[in-house]
């Protein structure tokens, strides 16, 4: 009896040991779980690889200042990008693309109260981009203008020039819809910008033949009985000066359409009015106005292209409104 009393203990000590024994490899397991947990939560392992979890949460603890000051998903896929986030890196957090990436961080974290306000005027000024308004009868009024000199010397081109600025609406048109084309298959904004590039030469070639198309239709239709073909009589008819000054109102009329759609409506009014003051002081010091208006076109097509080329890079630009 003493014997067994005196085992009790013992037996009550080794069970007590061997339940503890157990909870403590139960801790022991918990603790790399745990460890795993955390680094699940970030996105990866220990040794690095893709887990399953919430891989955005990193990104959005490194990246939480830009996401609650973005005005639109845009501006966080090129802070993604800027921080050297590729598209090959982008696979880690369940997404295809960059654009895709940064839409989830701009729902998931909060905008900041004055990112609002800033949303709801970029809405408005969307609005204003979308809408023809006051700025796009502004346009019309000065592309008229600019053909009254091409009509007094040869009516068919000022009514290809009056013509070209539906011409420029037509093609502006063609250049919205080829931007959210490309928004939704580039990748990166790289990409997009790389695929954007060659779109603006395109567009003005296209508005270049169009209003010389018209001209010569005009040309033709006025043009009477003569020596050599139709295309002779309607070329020497109006000379080839003045068809040079309608291909160049036809580009300087597309790169202001271009401007008002990109939500830059003073730049895209200043743009015909600028060339017609330029005109103006071109004939008053003694120019022919078929040179005047050519070279001020002209100048001011040149000094408008690389803005529109740049404005035509920016994806947030291209989103229907």
């Amino acid at each position: 009896m003493p014997h067994h009393q005196a085992g009790e203990p013992t037996g009550g000590a080794t069970g007590a040991t061997g339940v503890m024994g157990v909870a403590g490899a139960v801790g022991a397991a918990a603790v790399p779980g745990a460890a795993e947990g955390a680094a699940a939560a970030v996105g990866e392992s220990a040794a690095g690889e893709p887990v399953v979890g919430d891989p955005v949460r990193e990104l959005m603890v490194r990246h939480r200042v830009v996401c609650e000051q973005a005005v639109d998903p845009l501006e966080i896929a090129a802070a993604l990008e800027d921080s050297g986030l590729g598209q090959a890196e982008v696979g880690r957090y369940r997404h295809a693309d960059v654009f895709g990436l940064a839409e989830e961080l701009f729902a998931r974290v909060p905008r900041a109260p004055r990112v609002s306000r800033e949303r709801g005027d970029a809405g408005v000024a969307g609005r204003e981009r979308s809408a023809f308004g006051w700025v796009g009868w502004g346009q019309v009024v000065a592309g008229l203008a600019l053909a009254v000199p091409l009509w007094e010397a040869e009516p068919g081109l000022g009514a290809a020039a009056a013509e070209g600025v539906v011409m420029a609406e037509v093609v502006g048109g063609w250049l919205d819809r080829v931007a959210r084309g490309h928004l939704g298959q580039a990748g990166t904004i790289a990409e997009y910008r790389g695929r954007m590039r060659p779109v603006l030469p395109v567009a003005a070639l296209l508005q270049v033949a169009m209003v010389l198309l018209l001209g010569f239709l005009g040309t033709v239709l006025s043009a009477g009985e003569g020596p050599g073909g139709l295309l002779h009589r309607a070329v020497a008819q109006a000379g080839v000066g003045w068809w040079g000054t309608l291909a160049v109102l036809g580009v300087l009329q597309l790169f202001a359409v271009t401007l008002r759609r990109r939500g830059r409506p003073m730049a895209a009014l200043a743009a015909p009015l600028l060339a017609l003051a330029v005109a103006a002081a071109g004939v008053a010091v003694g120019g022919p106005p078929g040179t005047a208006l050519r070279f001020g076109g002209g100048a001011v097509a040149v000094v408008v292209l690389p803005y529109a080329w740049v404005l035509l890079g920016r994806p947030a630009l291209a989103e229907p409104t």
